[in-house]
């Protein structure tokens, strides 16, 4: 281990030689901020000074370049003899974006990612940046999309946790890995940074669908009228309805999956646009910056994900009979 002490600002940064160092300083210094490319982190640093303690995780990135992706099998569950889960895809969460971005395997299994990637500021901030740090960050572009493919999220000491937003991962914590399950179906993926200019913007919303091959669903209504959709095996002469995930994030938003739009797309017959839109707008929630209003950006994402449900056929479209 080496430490990096500044004398003006009197802060001091440990750099720790690999992720078992990291984990035994993580356990001393609890506070101390984890700092990887910092193109994000730095933002909310009071009058652009470091944290008074921080990890600068350098060496780790240098060897997180030298990592592949790899596949995890699923593994045998004991009780009914059969494969649990979907094979996985990691990747390496100290990567840099760039370089994940023209990784064959993404943009083989998961284009729709490998594009997301690239809408991410400048070549020279995805180069700098990290998966882990953009996951980390609540403004981040690609939570929504890890929160629509199912991904999980691998951590130093608290293990694998399914994806979630920012606020909601575990403190003082590093995240080393990402798992995307690859598809075993066919499936549509869709994704969308809408900013304030062609290139290299903030975000005014970032969405993410996710459209599988049809599943039969049970439709039931709860105590109070509140909607509940469950998937359950196929059942002979009843159409296949396709399974959306839909989620949102970056800028203000808060990244989020849309269960109740979600569970609304499962009713027959189909919903039209207009129903969707007023569900985004009651479901989704934001905040009020200096370059949009919460309307402003829950009105945009409600209109550009009807709009991407539209043109992949899942509503009902005006005058049709179901």
């Amino acid at each position: 281990m080496s430490a990096v002490a500044s004398s003006e600002s009197g802060s001091f940064g440990l750099v720790p030689r690999d992720l078992d160092e990291c984990r035994s300083l993580l356990r001393v210094h609890p506070e101390a901020a984890l700092l990887a490319g910092a193109t994000a982190a730095q933002l909310s640093w009071p009058a652009a000074r470091m944290p008074v303690s921080s990890l600068d995780l350098q060496i780790l990135i240098q060897q997180a370049r030298a990592q592949p992706l790899r596949m995890i099998e699923p593994g045998i569950d004991l009780v009914q003899g059969e494969e649990a889960g979907n094979t996985q895809l990691e990747l390496p969460a100290l990567r840099s974006l760039e370089s994940l971005r023209v990784e064959p395997l993404i943009m083989t299994l998961f284009p729709a990612v490998a594009e997301l990637i690239g809408q991410i500021g400048s070549a020279a901030v995805r180069r700098l940046g990290t998966l882990g740090g953009n996951l980390c960050w609540p403004s981040g572009d690609l939570t929504a999309a890890m929160l629509a493919l199912q991904a999980n999220y691998v951590f130093l000491n608290r293990g694998e946790i399914p994806a979630a937003p920012a606020p909601q991962l575990p403190p003082g914590d590093l995240l080393v890995a990402v798992r995307l399950p690859v598809p075993e179906r066919k499936r549509l993926v869709i994704v969308e940074k809408v900013g304030f200019r062609a290139a290299f913007s903030p975000s005014l919303v970032t969405l993410a669908i996710c459209i599988e091959d049809g599943v039969s669903p049970v439709q039931m209504r709860q105590p109070g009228g509140e909607l509940r959709s469950e998937v359950c095996g196929e059942v002979r002469g009843e159409a296949l309805i396709p399974k959306c995930r839909l989620a949102v994030g970056g800028g203000t938003n808060s990244a989020m999956r849309l269960l109740r739009t979600e569970a609304l797309l499962q009713l027959r017959p189909a919903p039209g646009r207009r129903q969707v839109i007023e569900q985004i707008r009651a479901e989704m929630q934001s905040r009020d910056d200096a370059l949009a209003s919460a309307g402003e950006r829950i009105e945009v994402a409600a209109r550009c994900i009807a709009g991407h449900l539209e043109n992949a056929g899942i509503l009902r479209v005006r005058g049709a009979v179901q």
